[in-house]
């Protein structure tokens, strides 16, 4: 909540072009910088780095502490910006929260000089703030190495939190006031809702369609119990295809997402292209697509037939030619790097042999447990585990070619 004098003349303040400062406005001071205060944020010790990643820490003048801005920036989820030209400072927009460092300050007290700067202005999304102590007097940010400051009374008033200084052990303590109401949903500003609409085009660009291609079964707030935050529910279709997210409402994050074949869906004449179809076939084998070399490409009634050399390996994939799923596919090693015919004496070894299976199989080598390879009448017998399941496959010692492959479930 906002609770600072702010003005609308900020608008006109920025608009007016470079400022020129008067004298009586920099005025130094002197005061002491104090990394022996604590700032204790929502009861967690934190400690602040200036941009260039050297620590700050508070200041202490005419008996009031002073905070970096660009830390009540972090606070608040604000970025922070300067402006020379009319020597303006903006919070707004939004940032990552605060990173705390959890790292003790080793400098000492130290009495340094610093100006007050009655030049510069204070904009928080859009509005000219100005400072007031609680006597009513105007008080103004300071300057030191860079970075500016200010009063405490000014970062309660910014932040929304109830400001608590420990004299005794040198302690600011910053922790959210009390709510009047307690019985309620979602407490906070009501702003940081990112709106249906917004919703809608996150996920309409992460399933790739468009807003005149998809039709609207679902579109309103829900609350996630697991999560135990709130969501929008988006749900449409779009093509054969239909498609339910969950967004999260404040930060548009995608949280889940499922889509189901539309049985309803008219397949007379949408085809997928054939550069989709050669994509799905490429997505399925774990090939990026550098070294492809296609040797047929046809269309066979609702099919795909895709055969291509990668590597070593040739691929053979039919493809729906409707819904891009992967019908059928083989692998096999080709004569490139293996001997063959009369060149038999050039085979595989067994490391060889469980590469090839490994790779077929699209697991790592490090995760791949239970590995056993044995030769048996020309092929390799290979087998392993790795996560949920049991991987089994036959190579052939001359050729790479792997045969009666498995995939099973390890109970």
């Amino acid at each position: 909540m906002k609770k600072i004098l702010c003005s609308a003349l900020a608008a006109s303040l920025v608009i007016s072009g470079t400022v020129i400062a008067n004298a009586a406005d920099i005025i130094n001071r002197e005061a002491q910088l104090r990394p022996d205060f604590k700032i204790v944020i929502d009861d967690e010790v934190s400690y602040f780095k200036s941009a260039d990643g050297e620590y700050i820490y508070p200041i202490l003048y005419n008996d009031s502490t002073y905070l970096p801005l660009r830390s009540i920036g972090e606070i608040i989820g604000k970025n922070v910006n300067w402006d020379e030209s009319t020597k303006t400072i903006t919070l707004s927009g939004k940032r990552d929260s605060y990173k705390n460092t959890s790292k003790a300050s080793t400098a000492k007290i130290d009495d340094i000089n610093v100006q007050e700067r009655r030049d510069f202005t204070i904009i928080l999304e859009g509005e000219e703030c100005n400072f007031k102590d609680a006597n009513g007097k105007a008080v103004y940010p300071l300057l030191y190495n860079g970075s500016t400051y200010l009063p405490l009374r000014a970062i309660s008033e910014i932040t929304g939190k109830e400001v608590i200084w420990d004299g005794d052990d040198k302690i600011i303590t910053l922790k959210n006031e009390e709510s009047t109401v307690t019985d309620a949903d979602t407490f906070g500003p009501a702003d940081d809702d990112i709106g249906i609409e917004k919703a809608k085009e996150i996920a309409l660009d992460d399933a790739g369609c468009k807003a005149d291609e998809v039709k609207f079964t679902l579109a309103e707030k829900d609350y996630n119990d697991n999560k135990d935050i709130w969501v929008y529910d988006i749900e449409f279709t779009c093509s054969q295809w239909e498609h339910v997210y969950e967004i999260n409402l404040e930060t548009g994050k995608i949280i889940g997402h499922t889509k189901y074949y539309n049985y309803d869906y008219d397949e007379k004449d949408d085809k997928i292209s054939i550069e989709r179809a050669r994509q799905m076939a490429l997505n399925h084998a774990g090939i990026k697509g550098a070294g492809v070399k296609y040797t047929k490409t046809e269309l066979d009634g609702s099919k795909y037939k895709i055969e291509f050399t990668h590597g070593s390996y040739d691929y053979e994939y039919e493809i729906n030619a409707y819904t891009g799923n992967v019908i059928s596919f083989k692998s096999e090693k080709n004569n490139s790097g293996i001997g063959i015919g009369a060149d038999k004496e050039k085979y595989l070894n067994s490391t060889e042999a469980l590469d090839a299976v490994l790779n077929y199989a699209g697991v790592k080598k490090h995760e791949a447990a239970d590995v056993k390879v044995e030769l048996d009448d020309g092929k390799y017998e290979v087998e392993f585990k790795s996560g949920r399941y049991e991987y089994e496959a036959d190579v052939d010692m001359y050729t790479g070619k792997i045969s009666d492959y498995k995939k099973e479930i390890d109970d």
